[in-house]
């Protein structure tokens, strides 16, 4: 029934929720549910947002590993094995680093991210602009939500338009100040950092 199938999901998330330590290796995971989506950190910094299929983890974009739910507790992504680890509050815990820089996706390989490169272009505070276009060296990334530090969708590049949905608040980064846009992008929905951007207002 459509009840049983809601349950077993509800425990598939619950069980995928939690930090994850690879067999033989120092090596940790930490899954997080994220609306619809769930994102997984590496202990090396790294997040890649993914889609629950059955109990398959796909990457939401392909640039990520696929993770496979096997037995109770148990994660394979190829050949590694990772286990759930039960005690959050272990003295591994510090193994999954937190960082206040943006993850650069493999889009854009040993280099930074176009933050520090980018030209502010402030929208007027009296309209919101229809469209903007992309700019930039690098690949831009959209983000789940207005901030850095969120789950990346995917990256835009330089010259590629996206409808504006929403105008969001301001914010400073790596020295500019711009405001965040809520951006539709060949039907992905995210956020863009102003300062990355064109506006137009048609």
């Amino acid at each position: 029934t459509t009840e049983d199938s809601i349950k077993k999901i509800d425990s598939i998330t619950n069980l995928l929720i939690g930090k994850w330590k690879e067999d033989g290796k120092n090596k940790y995971l930490k899954i997080v549910k994220a609306g619809e989506l769930f994102t997984i950190t590496s202990n090396a910094g790294l997040t890649y947002a993914y889609k629950l299929n059955g109990q398959i983890l796909n990457s939401v974009d392909g640039s990520g590993s696929t993770y496979s739910l096997i037995g109770a507790g148990e994660l394979l992504k190829g050949s590694s094995k990772y286990t759930k680890v039960n005690n959050e509050n272990s003295n591994n815990s510090s193994e999954i680093k937190s960082t206040s820089q943006t993850t650069v996706h493999a889009t854009t390989p040993a280099k930074e991210h176009v933050v520090a490169r980018a030209t502010s272009i402030t929208a007027p505070s009296s309209s919101v602009p229809k469209e903007l276009s992309i700019y930039g060296e690098n690949v831009i990334n959209l983000f789940q939500s207005a901030s850095t530090k969120s789950t990346i969708i995917r990256g835009l590049t330089s010259g590629q338009n996206c409808k504006i949905i929403e105008k969001g608040n301001q914010a400073t980064i790596a020295g500019k100040t711009d405001y965040w846009y809520q951006v539709k992008a060949e039907g992905d929905i995210g956020w863009v950092f102003g300062a990355f951007t064109s506006l137009r207002n048609q």
